[in-house]
């Protein structure tokens, strides 16, 4: 059984799902805020490619922790559909994230972003 004192999980829990509702809803300067700062830059210059597609609703897969609990990996499979085809895919999103303090909750993704926004 997984034991989290620090509250690890329910912080991640919580910054993925704001992290993936800004993406569902076409938020991306909101999303970006949970990006680690090495590749905000990148992900804000995709804005015009987030507009063009609309989420319709997402999965989530089981997050699996880093032996040190100080990253996790989680699988989104989005169910979207490009404004310009109005055709519905999946598009998967891997989702790396880690804590940027050792001590602290402060949780920040580097995202997969190919499927999403090719």
């Amino acid at each position: 059984m997984f034991k989290d004192p620090y509250g690890r999980h329910d912080s991640l829990t919580r910054v993925q799902r704001e992290y993936t509702n800004a993406l569902r809803w076409n938020q991306p300067d909101i999303a970006a805020q949970f990006v680690h700062p090495d590749m905000v830059e990148e992900f804000t210059s995709h804005r015009q490619k987030f507009k063009e597609i609309r989420v319709t609703d997402y999965e989530t897969s089981k997050v699996t922790w880093g032996e040190d609990k100080a990253t996790a990996v989680l699988v989104v499979t989005y169910h979207a559909y490009s404004m310009s085809t109005m055709v519905e895919k999946e598009i998967r999103e891997i989702q790396h994230w880690m804590r940027m303090s050792p001590k602290l909750n402060d949780w920040v993704v580097k995202p997969k972003l190919n499927e999403l926004i090719d």
